[in-house]
């Protein structure tokens, strides 16, 4: 059995989004025996439920709300070798990017500012598959890998929105099915049940954040 003492409580779990038991959507999500109930904001069929948005000031952000905390590797090296590259990233872009940034901090005139923000963001939509990839083993693995990386990584991420479903129980019957839009996700509660053949599924990343797992009620 778990220490109780080192076991999160609710409050503390969500408060990592900024959220409070009062943010909680509905006590309980149930779906029942071979039902399909659907999670979604941004297809064009909204569900009943609607999420709390979170709004990411940056790559941080980002890995606290649904990444690897750098602690686990500490005792787990070899868990972020699943995130090591085949070659290093491009330092060249690096050095551009760095000295556009640099100015872009430093300008007063609000003109140029908006000019050096313009080339910061051609040049990460020119190298977006491969900033992709940093940002997975920055979020993901251990972050101090690519640490050189973490301010462009701030630009690629700044303003990403990511749905946060909150409820204090989750229930999944046998045989239902509770499925989520595609892109992040986050589920989270006190209580997450899934019932001998009960599904959660997405075609997108999900995060699910919960105090309690079981199998049967």
């Amino acid at each position: 059995m778990p220490d109780p003492k080192a076991l999160i409580s609710f409050e503390d779990r969500i408060a990592k989004y900024g959220l409070t038991a009062k943010d909680v959507d509905a006590e309980i999500l149930r779906v029942g025996k071979k039902q399909v109930v659907r999670l979604g904001c941004l297809s064009k069929r909204p569900s009943f439920y609607r999420p709390r948005l979170l709004r990411a000031g940056g790559v941080d952000d980002v890995k606290n709300w649904i990444g690897t905390p750098d602690s686990v590797f500490k005792h787990k090296p070899k868990m972020a070798d699943r995130f090591k590259f085949e070659k290093p990233p491009a330092e060249d872009t690096l050095r551009v990017f760095t000295k556009l940034h640099q100015k872009h901090v430093k300008e007063k005139d609000a003109a140029k500012k908006k000019a050096y923000s313009s080339e910061i963001f051609e040049l990460i939509r020119k190298d977006r598959k491969e900033l992709n990839r940093i940002a997975k083993a920055y979020v993901y693995g251990n972050s101090k890998s690519v640490e050189a990386w973490r301010v462009w990584l701030d630009w690629l991420l700044r303003d990403s929105e990511f749905p946060v479903w909150l409820f204090q129980k989750v229930v999944v019957e046998s045989g239902a099915v509770l499925e989520l839009d595609s892109g992040p996700n986050i589920l989270t509660g006190d209580i997450l049940v899934i019932e001998p053949g009960g599904t959660i599924r997405t075609s997108g990343v999900l995060t699910l954040n919960f105090s309690e797992l079981r199998r049967s009620l």
